[in-house]
């Protein structure tokens, strides 16, 4: 085994000493005015039909002419015409090949999507024929009022007993006994045959079933990952091994989610035994919590039972396909279903702990202009707590109405997500048969509305992701990711299956974050539970620093919003950092219970401390106005503020019937503060169809240069800036869709 990794990490080392090479004698200016041939962005190729080798090398090559540094081949089957030859067949393998061997003639690249269709977790249905056992789960409860004083049986669905719990009607005290359930089955259902004592008796049992409606694997499992990775990953690098960490540099997967399974009730079998092995109990007594209110404790039942089942999927699918990846010199990337949604409990639970074993996070921008977008700065709030260097976005893919998705659109979307922490863009995409487009837009040459701003748009993106890739974020806010309180409040069945457009009632820290970047233009990241405890330290002068190696932050304001429940290390954290001149602002209500057992008590006496400092504050009912009062109050010395954010000239004539959003200022100079080679860079961006101009003002420091890098053509300029109030201040003025970066140095 060590001498494998040794042969990876060589591998790996020569491969980033020939990107190295590349470069050599180039700084940083210059690469950025000269458009580099191995940067652009890499489409989503989708084939649909036959597969022909003379369309695929044309294609190859007037993707290459527009700019694009690659593809990510998507086979489908589902999709009409399917790919043909048939996915995983010898013929199927051939053509990919064809497709390697014009990349890598071209020095491109090829981004190695995992499945058929989408989701992933199929290996193009063979999971669900060899391996049916291994399928996604869901939990299932029955529950029942029986008399008691006699054994009892019980028809019950397909599938392991997890918990059974005995409560007298209406009472929340209940007892789990599991051991003294003996289940039989017959094929198409089971039996539960129990003795009851005498009385009435409410009864509640709790299987963990396969859910036989969908195809793919069970993604909290790792063994059953495994299996998809042979029938897979395995097949592809049997074939193509000499391309891996060549022309294949990264592997991707779509889509995963808890509502891939009924009701978003995921599950799996080995649940109970692992739960053990973590906390030293069994898991039995609590399992009612998850569907409903069952006294003092069901606030901590549900952060364990919930919390447990987002540390599964963060080290199921992510985790093992990461770890395949390392043993094949590529990296993993992919991304689960809606993370920019408000609640996570039904898509993928714990949104920053699920990036926490992936390579390169990723996310997709999908539907419609501005969809979710105040959502993402979660995944990349989860590239900076666990200091991964790329972010990918998924972006464009069905872009409705159709009219609206022209050149300009291509720079609209990529700007917003640009100033939330992406900083790499996969189009959705070109289509192999362009006449039977089933997802728009069609990214390619030969859509009229783009064909003339392809070659423009990948030298654009090529030049913002070489600044933004690879460099350190900086942000002085801190916002504590409420997901024990999220947790806490959730259950099965008092919220509708809504993929997660529903908030979690109670909590509003969705809002919050929304308001942050678009109404406040105040950077921030959000912190994870987890990280707060072992990745901040807390500094003299009030400073709380994201301790990661490359990617450090220093907060010197922490806003924890609606956490009701929480965990008592973060509060202690926060304590070390209020004593030692931190600001703390609690929004929406204070901590009153605590994520771990037997706490609440520690919990309330902590926080009536911490409330007697000054620099402690509390807005019971934020909105942006108060908070956006609060921060100018006291974030007392900003490295960036923007300001005075006005119209200089309204949007042209022919675009006055075209969507208010692309008018809507709000979204204007939302930027994004980066650190690279010694420079500190600030991107802003106009996605409207307004001439705009704003004020903005910098911290002074030893550096007094002031630079303007135009990625749209790549040229640098001295800028010319004023002082006043001890702080540098610019004038930037943008046309509709331009982008800049202000570069101090």
């Amino acid at each position: 085994m060590k001498s494998k990794i040794s042969i990876v990490l060589l591998c790996l080392l020569v491969h980033l000493g020939a990107n190295a090479r590349k470069v050599d004698g180039q700084n940083l200016s210059q690469r950025f005015a000269q458009p580099e041939p191995e940067r652009g962005t890499i489409t989503l190729y989708w084939l649909n039909g036959t597969l022909e080798k003379d369309s695929i090398r044309n294609q190859i090559e007037m993707l290459h002419q527009n700019g694009f540094k690659g593809i990510a081949p998507l086979p489908l089957s589902h999709i009409t015409p399917s790919t043909r030859p048939v996915y995983l067949s010898d013929e199927y393998f051939e053509m990919y090949k064809l497709m390697l061997d014009e990349l890598a003639a071209r020095d491109m690249e090829l981004v190695l999507y995992d499945d058929n269709d989408f989701p992933s977790g199929t290996a193009g249905g063979q999971m669900k024929e060899l391996y049916p056992e291994l399928m996604g789960k869901y939990l299932v409860r029955i529950d029942t009022i029986l008399n008691g004083g006699e054994i009892k049986n019980i028809r019950t669905p397909e599938g392991k007993l997890m918990s059974a719990c005995l409560s007298e009607p209406n009472e929340t005290h209940f007892r789990a006994i599991t051991g003294n359930v003996k289940i039989t089955s017959d094929g198409t259902g089971g039996n539960a045959q129990v003795e009851i004592p005498a009385g009435q008796w409410r009864l509640q049992l709790f299987f963990c079933c396969v859910d036989k409606r969908y195809r793919t694997v069970d993604f909290l499992s790792p063994a059953a990952v495994e299996k998809l990775s042979e029938l897979t990953y395995d097949e592809y690098y049997k074939r193509f091994s000499e391309y891996f960490g060549s022309t294949i540099h990264t592997t991707f997967y779509d889509d995963l989610s808890y509502w891939q399974v009924s009701d978003a009730r995921a599950w799996t079998d080995g649940f109970n035994q692992k739960f053990e092995e973590l906390y030293g109990f069994a898991p039995d007594a609590l399992y009612p919590s998850l569907f409903e209110d069952t006294g003092d404790n069901t606030a901590i039942n549900r952060v364990h039972l919930f919390g447990f089942r987002d540390q599964l999927f963060a080290g199921g699918y992510p985790r093992v396909i990461s770890q395949w990846a390392a043993k094949h010199n590529v990296a993993c990337s992919g991304h689960p279903a809606a993370t920019y949604r408000p609640n996570p409990l039904q898509n993928m639970g714990d949104g920053l702990l699920y990036f926490k074993y992936q390579d390169v996070p990723l996310c997709d921008y999908i539907h419609y202009f501005r969809h979710g977008i105040d959502g993402f700065k979660v995944p990349a709030s989860a590239a900076c707590n666990y200091d991964k260097s790329t972010l990918i976005c998924e972006i464009y893919g069905n872009f409705i109405p159709d009219i609206y998705n022209d050149g300009d659109m291509l720079y609209r979307a990529a700007m917003d997500v640009y100033a939330r922490g992406i900083n790499k863009l996969l189009p959705h995409g070109t289509w192999y048969d362009a006449s039977s487009v089933a997802i728009v837009p069609e990214i390619s040459w030969r859509n009229p509305a783009m064909a003339g701003s392809l070659k423009d748009y990948n030298e654009w993106a090529s030049r913002c992701e070489l600044i933004l890739q690879n460099s350190r974020h900086v942000a002085q806010v801190g916002i504590l990711y409420p997901i024990a309180d999220l947790q806490a409040r959730y259950n099965f069945l008092d919220y509708k299956l809504t993929n997660g457009r529903e908030s979690i009632r109670g909590n509003d820290y969705f809002n919050l974050i929304g308001w942050m970047t678009t109404k406040l233009r105040v950077d921030y990241t959000l912190l994870h539970p987890e990280t707060l405890d072992q990745r901040c330290i807390v500094k003299q002068g009030g400073i709380l620093r994201l301790d990661n190696p490359n990617n450090y932050e220093e907060y010197s304001l922490l806003i924890v919003p609606w956490s009701k429940t929480i965990h008592l290390t973060n509060l202690a954290k926060i304590e070390k950092f209020v004593n030692n001149g931190g600001v703390v602002l609690f929004a929406g209500c204070l901590p009153e219970q605590s994520a771990g057992y037997s706490e609440d008590k520690q919990v309330r006496d902590m926080v009536t401390l911490l409330m007697q400092h000054d620099n402690v504050h509390f807005i019971e009912q934020p909105d942006e106005h108060r908070i956006k009062d609060f921060i100018a109050q006291y974030l007392v010395k900003p490295v960036v503020r923007v300001g005075n954010v006005k119209v200089t000239k309204e949007a042209a004539p022919n675009h006055a019937d075209w969507p208010e959003s692309f008018r809507d200022t709000d979204y204007a100079y939302n930027y994004i503060h980066k650190v690279k080679d010694g420079k500190d860079f600030f991107f802003f961006a106009n996605p409207t169809d307004c001439h705009l101009s704003a004020e903005i003002s910098f911290k002074p420091d030893k550096r007094k240069k002031a630079e303007l890098w135009n990625p749209h053509t790549g040229k640098i300029e001295k800028l010319k800036y004023r002082t006043s109030g001890g702080r540098i201040w610019i004038t930037l003025p943008l046309a509709p869709v331009e982008s800049r970066f202000i570069v101090l140095k």
